[in-house]
């Protein structure tokens, strides 16, 4: 039950807090650009856009521009299907500075609860912006186990959090690094967003 019950975080998450740029027409802007822009949207009371990229959508979870209840009642306008496959949502301010206020909390309690959902993991580290996540497990039991669905969570959940706080989709940058709890040694490793669109 507690593995739903991350899986369901993450998934709210990503459709709540999504990856915030100013516009999705324009992916060359620099980071320091959208977030600025953003910033004035929000001093000036305007409607925000967020934009998700397309990988965090799959068949069982896929982009729609229908808006769900939970959506609706979190301030989101509406949604829009981008040629990328990406969806550009449309959220009001306030509902903005509530989703910031709670975001780096939700996914650093994502991030701590894999110890409890998977008893391989011993122990979970991450940066402040999270684009280095460290997952200390007993590596006998790692390596046969559902444990290593923790590595794409652990990344879905660090490029969740950069996207939403102003990083541009082509700059998410997410590393997790699998270590033995026990030698301290680094046997495994992977790199989101790049790992996932090659899977």
């Amino acid at each position: 039950m507690k593995k739903i019950a991350l899986l369901l975080l993450i998934s709210v998450i990503i459709v709540s807090f999504a990856a915030c740029s100013k516009n999705a027409q324009a992916p060359e802007e620099s980071t320091t650009s959208t977030t600025a822009a953003t910033t004035e949207a929000v001093d000036k009371g305007a409607d925000i856009d967020i934009t998700v990229p397309a990988s965090f959508f799959n068949e069982d979870d896929p982009a729609t521009e229908e808006l769900t209840e939970d959506q609706k009642s979190r301030g989101f306008k509406k949604a829009t299907i981008n040629e990328d496959g990406s969806v550009t949502y449309t959220i009001s301010e306030k509902a903005y500075k509530e989703l910031q206020k709670t975001m780096k909390t939700d996914v650093a309690d994502g991030l701590n609860a894999l110890t409890e959902d998977y008893p391989e993991i011993k122990k979970v580290e991450f940066n402040d912006d999270f684009s280095n996540i460290k997952l200390y497990v007993d590596k006998k039991t790692y390596e046969d186990s559902m444990a290593v669905m923790a590595v794409y969570q652990a990344g879905l959940l660090g490029q969740t959090y950069q996207a939403y706080t102003g990083t541009a989709i082509k700059d998410l940058s997410v590393d997790v690094n699998v270590i033995d709890n026990a030698s301290g040694e680094q046997f495994e490793e992977a790199h989101y967003p790049a790992d996932t669109e090659d899977n």
